[in-house]
């Protein structure tokens, strides 16, 4: 006899906001695993799921997988950053701008140290021009922290406002 499929009921529809800092960005966390593969049977990521949106992770898993949502405010500059994962970011919403360290904006690199800032052109709302939001969803999977000349870059996230990742 053929299963259906069915929506898992635990979890609610709507995601789950976690305001970082004063507020000028939210982290929406989509999704988390603490293990690679997943372990699914008698729902057990579903656990460690809902484990995770009652106490975040820090921006990276370090044995699993963080997918996440994030707004920005208007002119919302985050702090310097860097992760030790492979991550990719993709704008839903808005335009975003990569910053380096050195001020410059670039492709990003391996290892590179950076920050985003939202630089969505203003928008007239009642006759006004406001600034807009902007969206971006982020899938971080942990690795090998990279050597380089200088020694092992490790994670930097101190202004970011969340948790050292684990």
């Amino acid at each position: 006899m053929a299963s259906s499929t069915l929506f898992h009921k635990g979890q609610s529809e709507e995601l789950p906001a976690q305001v970082i800092g004063t507020g000028q960005y939210t982290f929406g966390l989509a999704y988390a695993t603490n293990r690679f593969p997943v372990l699914m049977q008698e729902d057990e990521d579903v656990k460690v799921y809902s484990e995770y949106l009652a106490n975040p992770p820090g921006l990276v898993s370090m044995s699993g997988t963080v997918c996440r949502v994030v707004d920005f405010e208007p002119y919302c500059q985050c702090a310097m950053h860097r992760t030790v994962s492979l991550d990719y970011g993709v704008v839903l919403e808005g335009e975003v701008e990569l910053i380096l360290d050195s001020g410059e904006t670039r492709l990003l690199r391996r290892g590179t140290n950076h920050a985003w800032k939202n630089v969505t052109p203003n928008r007239e709302v009642d006759g006004q021009m406001v600034g807009s939001w902007a969206r971006m969803l982020y899938v971080l999977a942990p690795c090998e922290p990279l050597q380089v000349i200088r020694g092992i870059l490790g994670e930097s996230a101190r202004g970011i406002g969340v948790r050292e990742s684990s």
